[in-house]
C-alpha cells in the first residue's frame, strides 16, 4: 500500500507540473491526490491495529518496508478518530473533484438547449453539494457514537435497520455520484446538447469511469469498507481489519495502480494539445513549417526572377514593330503573370505568420465572409446549421476567416472530385458558456486513412500538386492552435469528411 501512495502522488505531480495550463489535468490531480490521502490514513490505521505483509518479492520489498516504516513514524500518535476523519476530508477531496468536473462540462452545454437557472440549482448543485456533506456527516465519530448511545442506552430496535438502510443508500448513491460525469456527457450528447469534439468526450467518458470506479471498490468494497457492526458494538467507524493484511493489498495493488495510472496517462495524454506526445509533435510540424517558409523565401527568390523575364518579355513586345506579334507576346506575358500571382497569392496567404489579434466578434459573420469569398457552384448545396443568437466569440477575423475559407474550399475540391449528385456542405455552429463549436461537412471523395493522421503537416495534400502545395490545412491547425482551441478530422474515403473545431469563447487558454 505504501507503494500504491508513493505512485499516485508521483501521478499527481506530474499532473500538478505538466499540466497546469488544462483544467482536466488540474481536476485529475485533485482525484489522485484524494486517493492517495485516503489511503495514507488507513496504512496508518493497518499499522496500529494490524499485522502488515510485505510482499515476498525481493525487488520491492525493501522500497515497501521503507516507506511503510516511514508512513508509520509520521503520525503514529494520531488517535483513530483524527484518522478516520482524515479519511473522510479526502473522500470529500474527491468528490469536490467530481463537482469540478461536471461542473466544467455544464458550461460546454449548448446555449439554446441550457435549463433555466433555477433548474440548473436544483439539478446540479443541490445533489452535488448535498451528498458530500451528508457523507461526511454520517461517518462522522460523532454520528457513530450518537448511533452507539441510541441502541444501547434507550434499547430502540430500529436503530439497527435505520444504521444500514441509510449506510447502503448513501453507498448507493455515492457510486452514482462517481459515474455521473461520464453519464452526465454521455446523456447530453446523445441529446445533442454538448459543445464538445466527439474524441474528447470519448476519452473523458472512458478515463473518469476507470479512476472513479478503482477509487469505488478500493474504499467502498472489501476490507476497506467501514463495518455497521463496529458502530453498534464500539461506536467508532472502522472498516473489518483481518488478523493481517491480505497479501493482495501490498503485491498486486501496486501493480493494478500502476495499470490505471498508465491507462489515464494514455487517455490524457490526448485531452489538449498541451501534452508531451503533441510537444514532440508540434516540434514537428514547427520544424516543417519552418522549412516551409524558407521555402517560401525560395519561391520569392523565384518570382524575382521570373519579374525579370517578363520586364525582358514587355520590353521586347514594346520593341516589336509588328501589332499583332506584339499582341501575341503581351498575351504570353498576361498569361505568364495571372498564373504567378495566383500561385503567389495563394502562399502568401496560406503561410501567413500567426500573430493573433483576438477580438469580440462574431462567428457567424466570420463564416458567411468566407463563404462569400468563394466562388461556390449553385450545384452544391450549402447547409447552415445556426443558432438563433450567439454570444462573442474572441477570435483575429482575418486568420479565422482565411482558416474557414481553406475548409470549405477543400470541401469544395472533395466534392469536384466526387462527382455526387447531391453534392452539400454543411456548416454547423453551437456555443455555450465557455466554448464555439464549428465543423464543415461534406458528402465528397474523403481522405485516405493512409494520410488522415499527416494532414496538419505541410506538403501532406489529396490534391495534384501543380494545384496545391498541401499547406492550407497546416495553416488551420496553426491558426486554431494560435487561438488555444482544439480540431479533429473525421474522414471516410468515397464518402465524407468532416472537420469539427472548438474555441474557447475568451481569449484564455481552456
Amino acid at each position: 500500500m505504501a507503494l500504491t501512495i508513493l505512485l499516485l502522488l508521483l501521478f499527481t505531480f506530474f499532473l500538478l507540473v505538466y499540466g497546469w495550463k488544462n483544467r482536466y489535468f488540474l481536476f485529475f490531480a485533485l482525484l489522485v491526490l484524494a486517493s492517495a490521502l485516503s489511503m495514507f490514513t488507513l496504512t496508518v490505521e493497518v499499522a496500529k491495529v494490524s499485522n502488515y505483509l510485505v510482499p515476498a518479492n525481493y525487488l520491492i520489498r525493501p522500497l515497501e518496508t521503507q516507506l511503510y516504516a516511514f508512513l508509520h513514524h509520521i503520525i503514529v500518535y494520531m488517535p483513530l478518530s483524527a484518522l478516520l476523519i482524515l479519511r473522510n476530508t479526502g473522500i470529500v477531496m474527491h468528490f469536490c473533484g467530481i463537482m469540478c468536473f461536471v461542473q466544467s462540462f455544464s458550461s460546454s452545454i449548448r446555449l439554446d438547449s441550457a435549463v433555466s437557472s433555477r433548474q440548473r440549482l436544483s439539478l446540479r448543485f443541490v445533489p452535488l453539494i448535498g451528498l458530500p456533506l451528508v457523507f461526511f456527516v454520517f461517518y462522522h465519530p460523532q454520528t457513530a457514537f450518537w448511533f452507539f448511545r441510541q441502541y444501547h442506552s434507550h434499547r430502540i430496535p430500529y436503530i439497527a435497520t435505520l444504521l444500514q438502510i441509510a449506510d447502503e443508500s448513501i453507498t448507493g448513491c455515492v457510486l452514482l455520484y462517481l459515474l455521473w460525469p461520464a453519464l452526465f456527457l454521455l446523456i447530453n450528447y446523445r441529446k445533442g446538447r454538448m459543445t464538445f469534439l466527439s474524441g474528447l468526450l470519448l476519452r473523458l467518458s472512458v478515463v473518469l469511469p476507470v479512476l472513479n470506479v478503482s477509487f469505488f471498490i478500493l474504499f467502498f468494497t472489501g476490507v476497506f469498507r467501514t463495518s455497521r457492526s463496529d458502530v453498534l458494538n464500539y461506536g467508532f467507524w472502522r472498516f473489518t481489519l483481518p488478523t493481517q493484511l491480505p497479501v493482495f493489498y501490498t503485491t498486486w495493488l501496486p501493480v493494478i495502480s500502476f495499470v490505471v495510472i498508465i491507462t489515464v496517462f494514455v487517455m490524457l495524454m490526448h485531452l489538449h494539445a498541451d501534452h508531451l506526445f503533441s510537444f514532440l509533435k508540434s516540434r514537428g510540424i514547427r520544424k516543417n513549417l519552418d522549412a516551409l517558409y524558407a521555402n517560401v523565401r525560395n519561391v520569392m527568390h523565384s518570382e524575382k526572377n521570373l519579374l525579370f523575364t517578363i520586364r525582358i518579355l514587355t520590353q521586347d513586345a514594346m520593341n516589336t514593330g509588328s501589332e499583332e506579334e506584339r499582341n501575341v507576346k503581351l498575351g504570353k506575358v498576361l498569361d505568364l503573370c495571372s498564373s504567378s500571382m495566383e500561385s503567389l497569392t495563394r502562399t502568401l496567404n496560406d503561410a501567413h505568420d500567426m500573430n493573433v489579434n483576438a477580438m469580440p466578434s462574431d462567428f457567424i459573420s466570420a463564416v458567411e465572409a468566407a463563404v462569400a469569398e468563394l466562388h461556390i457552384p449553385e450545384s452544391i448545396r450549402i447547409e447552415r446549421n445556426y443558432p438563433a443568437e450567439t454570444l462573442p466569440v474572441f477570435f483575429d477575423t482575418y486568420h479565422m476567416t482565411h482558416a474557414i475559407s481553406n475548409l470549405i474550399n477543400n470541401s469544395l475540391d472533395a466534392l469536384n472530385s466526387a462527382k455526387r449528385e447531391d453534392p452539400v456542405i454543411r456548416l454547423t455552429l453551437y456555443t455555450s458558456k465557455n466554448w464555439v463549436y464549428f465543423s464543415v461537412w461534406d458528402n465528397g471523395c474523403g481522405i485516405p486513412r493512409k494520410i488522415l493522421h499527416k494532414v496538419e503537416q505541410p506538403y501532406v495534400s489529396t490534391k495534384n500538386k501543380k494545384n496545391s502545395w498541401g499547406i492550407g490545412l497546416s495553416y488551420v491547425f496553426s491558426v486554431v492552435r494560435a487561438h488555444y482551441g482544439q480540431i479533429h478530422i473525421r474522414s471516410r474515403q468515397e464518402s465524407y469528411t468532416e472537420v469539427e473545431i472548438l474555441l474557447p469563447r475568451s481569449g484564455k487558454r481552456r
